[in-house]
């Protein structure tokens, strides 16, 4: 049977077929070896399959190829794949470090490369690296021309599967790192809208201060400039309640309690001129956050009013550098604590409250001057004439409405019994009587003698008869001395609403102040009596 199987390989015919279907295995393995790589996940799976197909394309050459296999672990131990051999090489640290460098690397010269080990013999070879970390040598022994031939031509097939492979591999890395890439350029541009989303809320923050602050300097009545503050305190930073603790001038402790917000209105806080907290500010203190109380020491002893009054954020409330008061933020509307950017709009909100409390201060100290009436110690014409502009613009801008309340003697002329020092003491007694009964926010003004004129911020229609009754009510209780020539004095009441009457309450603001209604325009008839010569 041997000797036919030789006589057949004779045949030109029968040798042609076999190396072609040799052949066509091969290309047929190689295909499936570059197939699965691409399709496997894990290394360790690539490789498993790898010499699986290896040993499948080599063993009709079993007897004159051999392929060694090992990894970067196995120091100088390389196994044989079919007969389950081991094999020690000398220079295989060497050799590996070369394959890493090249890939696929033909061991020609043998000697410069490959020391054979004992029981292995080896005409000619090549080196491969197809995993990471794994490397072959395939090698055969044989003076056979068709096993020459299909050596070089596996050495062929694995150059372009060793290429193949590595070119996948970096196609992998390459996919890997783009995806990595896009993922990070999602993540940047998400952060680039969050930064964008925040500038613009920032822009805005800041739009909304600088409105506050232009509003904040037109203030020029004690009452709003707080109630303002207050409510810009709380809109701004978003806080639970906000107050300020403003000196008592008469008393001279920190007494004066005005706050908005949940809850804190029905609290009432004093502080003695000898209060830490109050020593602090003096003594050049600067805003205190409650998030840093736990670092300064010096500040243990604020501990108790924090804790009573909720208090996350106080700063001194300064008119020409004088302390007048403290402004407090209670706790986030929402939970939460408040960041850089809160405590930097508090600072900034502090120091223009700050600046509108000196502007406030500066005007008061002007208008005492030149628009007080100096007998009665109210307004004068003059201050009733640039307020009663103000607050019309304030109306307009709230969208709100106001009173006008003139009280006029009903018979002026019977002040011309008295002597200049009783008319003066007559206004005083007028201005006395009244202002009792004159709320916080309204606006008392001497015009003449026996005249006052009251402006009254939110009074509507269905308010305004309450208000005159009770000011009637009051000027009945009005008791004259004895040495007084005139005894019994009744007082007229006109009023006007704005900017709901507000032609009516324009003419009664003109006479009020003395001055000439605009003359109407004349139209057609300014030109009946002139003649053109039509």
């Amino acid at each position: 049977m041997e000797n036919a199987l030789k006589t057949l390989w004779k045949l030109p015919v029968v040798k042609h077929a076999i190396k072609n279907k040799i052949l066509m295995q091969s290309h047929h393995v190689f295909n499936k070896m570059v197939k699965n790589y691409l399709e496997a996940e894990e290394t360790a799976q690539i490789f498993k399959e790898f010499k699986a197909q290896i040993k499948e394309l080599i063993y009709p050459f079993r007897d004159d190829v051999n392929i060694l296999y090992s990894s970067k672990e196995d120091n100088d131990t390389w196994n044989e794949l079919i007969e389950n051999l081991k094999y020690k090489i000398k220079n295989t640290v060497k050799l590996k470090m070369i394959i890493d460098r090249h890939l696929i690397l033909k061991l020609k010269p043998l000697n410069k490369f490959l020391i054979p080990p004992e029981g292995l013999l080896v005409d000619e070879a090549f080196a491969l690296k197809l995993a990471p970390e794994q490397y072959l040598i395939v090698a055969h022994h044989s003076k056979d021309a068709f096993v020459k031939q299909m050596f070089n031509d596996f050495y062929y097939q694995f150059v372009l599967l060793t290429h193949s492979v590595n070119a996948s591999r970096e196609k992998k890395n390459l996919t890997a790192q783009i995806v990595k890439l896009k993922a990070e350029l999602d993540r940047s541009n998400d952060k680039i809208i969050e930064i964008e989303k925040n500038l613009k809320k920032r822009l805005h923050e800041i739009d909304q201060i600088f409105q506050v602050s232009n509003e904040l300097f037109t203030i020029h009545d004690r009452g709003g400039l707080i109630n303002t503050a207050l409510l810009t305190l709380v809109g701004q930073l978003g806080c639970d309640s906000a107050f300020l603790l403003l000196k008592d001038q008469k008393e001279g402790d920190f007494s004066e309690f005005y706050a908005k917000g949940f809850g804190v209105e029905q609290n009432v806080f004093k502080l003695e001129e000898s209060h830490p907290l109050i020593e602090y500010f003096k003594n050049g203190g600067e805003i205190i956050y409650y998030d840093e109380m736990k670092f300064r020491g010096e500040l243990a002893d604020l501990l108790p009013f924090i804790k009573e009054t909720k208090a996350r954020m106080i700063a001194p409330v300064l008119a020409n550098e004088n302390l007048i008061g403290i402004m407090v933020c209670g706790e986030k509307l929402f939970g939460g604590d408040y960041d850089l950017v809160d405590q930097r709009i508090f600072k900034v909100l502090s120091n223009t409250i700050n600046l509108a409390f000196t502007n406030l201060q500066v005007y008061e100290q002007a208008a005492g001057e030149t628009f007080v009436d100096q007998n009665t110690g109210i307004a004068n014409r003059k201050y009733f004439e640039k307020r009663v502009q103000e607050e019309k613009s304030r109306v307009l801008r709230q969208n709100s409405s106001m009173g006008l309340l003139s009280i006029q003697l009903s018979n002026p002329e019977s002040l011309q019994k008295l002597d200049e020092n009783q008319v003066n003491r007559f206004d005083r007694l007028l201005v006395q009587q009244l202002a009792s009964v004159v709320r916080t926010e309204d606006f008392l003004a001497y015009l003449d003698p026996g005249m006052v004129v009251l402006l009254m911020p939110g009074i509507t229609d269905e308010t305004i008869n309450v208000a005159v009754d009770r000011f009637k009510n009051r000027l009945r209780e009005l008791d004259l001395p004895d040495d007084f020539p005139i005894k019994d004095v009744t007082f007229n009441f006109e009023f006007v609403i704005f900017p709901d009457q507000e032609k009516e309450f324009e003419k009664v603001v003109t006479k009020l102040l003395k001055k000439e209604e605009p003359e109407p325009e004349k139209g057609e008839e300014f030109f009946s009596d002139l003649d053109f010569g039509l």
